[in-house]
């Protein structure tokens, strides 16, 4: 099958006849079996030509409508993940000398010390 006998008779279509046969002839054990294999099958494929100029271009207002539902789609998302506490996040425990309770801690702890 080459593609010249194609290119001979362009936009006809085709059929093509296609045939498989095998037979086993040995096998890798000790002990052979008493009926070897075979079969053969046969196929048809129909080819049908399409023209170059049978392809069509996308709209552009179903790329436009694609993205906007796309958008749409993602900001539902973000809002669903939003409402479920999803962004939320665990802050770390915040170190006690930002707010000033260690400093008064430990003037307390040298008041009593001292007394």
């Amino acid at each position: 099958l080459w593609v010249n006998s194609f290119l001979k008779k362009p936009y006809e279509d085709f059929v093509l006849h296609s045939t498989a046969s095998y037979k086993v002839r040995s096998m890798p054990y000790k002990i052979p079996p008493r009926v070897y294999s075979g079969g053969y099958t046969e196929t048809q494929t129909a080819v049908v030509w399409r023209s170059p100029d049978g392809e069509k271009e996308v709209p552009v207002w179903w790329i436009i409508v694609a993205v906007i539902a796309g958008l749409i789609l993602l900001a539902l998302l973000n809002f669903i993940c939003w409402k479920i506490g999803f962004f939320k996040r665990t802050r770390p425990p915040m170190d006690d000398s930002q707010d000033g309770t260690v400093e008064q801690n430990e003037y307390a702890e040298m008041q009593a010390a001292a007394e």
